[in-house]
Order: structure tokens, then C-alpha cells, then sequence
């Protein structure tokens, strides 16, 4: 899937987990999105872990599909603060997330229907995957 805007003035990025099998806080998987609140579009995601290797995977994926942005927003997490350190201007603080957190939101029960009939979530990292797969 490619972003249908190629220049981005502002792009948001956020992290949206989930444990995997429950209750395990060693198997924490995260997916790590970019995200355009002006056209409520995700324009690039990677799975990873918390650091700085991911952030700039996110970054790489960005440059691949020649996303160009002035100003990058994201909460208060280092390793973005420093993978997205040449970009001119940067806004740290959840004030400038709320737009994605809701997206999330949406995100997480609308591929849930699509692998379960319940608001639920797989056991596997297998399906998690296939289900953002499936919805990007």
C-alpha cells in the first residue's frame, strides 16, 4: 500500500502495542505508525521493539516510500527524539498524538472483528500480524 500523498507537512508517530500471549510482559510487541492527522492516513508502520534500531526502520520505511515531511510529532520517547533529530521541527508531548491514540483505537477492534467475532485479541503474534497485514 502507498501513501497517496507523497509531500507530508506533519507527520505523527505513535506506538500501539499488545501483549502477546497475554499476560507475558517479556512478549510485548509493538507496531510503530506514521500517521497524517489532517488526512486521518497511515502512511508507514513497523513491527519492533522499544529502541532506537526500530525508530530508524521507521525512518528507512519512510524514506523508501519517498514520504518527505517538515515537522515530525511523537510523545516523549528517546529513540524517536533521536532517529528524527535532522528533521527542523520536532513536537514532543501527547497533546500532539491524540489524533493517532483514537486511530489506534479504531484500529485495534475493527482488525479484531476481521480475526475474531468477539472484540478480542489472538494469542499469536502470527495472526497479529496477518490482521494489520490484511487491514493495510
Amino acid at each position: 500500500m502507498f501513501p497517496t500523498k507523497v509531500y507530508l507537512l506533519e507527520q505523527r508517530i505513535k506506538r500501539h502495542w499488545h501483549f502477546v500471549p497475554p499476560n507475558r510482559i517479556d512478549q510485548k510487541y509493538r507496531i510503530y505508525i506514521a500517521y497524517h492527522a489532517k488526512t486521518s492516513e497511515i502512511v508507514a508502520f513497523v513491527w519492533g521493539k522499544r529502541d532506537l534500531q526500530t525508530a530508524l526502520a521507521l525512518k528507512q520505511r519512510l524514506k523508501e516510500l519517498k514520504v518527505s515531511y517538515e515537522r515530525i510529532a511523537g510523545d516523549n520517547w528517546d529513540a524517536f527524539v533521536n532517529a528524527f533529530s535532522d528533521t527542523g521541527d520536532q513536537w514532543v508531548g501527547k497533546q500532539h498524538t491524540k489524533a493517532i491514540e483514537g486511530n489506534n483505537c479504531r484500529i485495534r477492534h475493527r482488525l479484531s472483528r476481521a480475526v475474531r467475532r468477539s472484540c478480542c485479541f489472538s494469542k499469536s503474534m502470527f495472526y497479529h500480524v496477518k490482521s494489520f497485514n490484511i487491514g493495510f
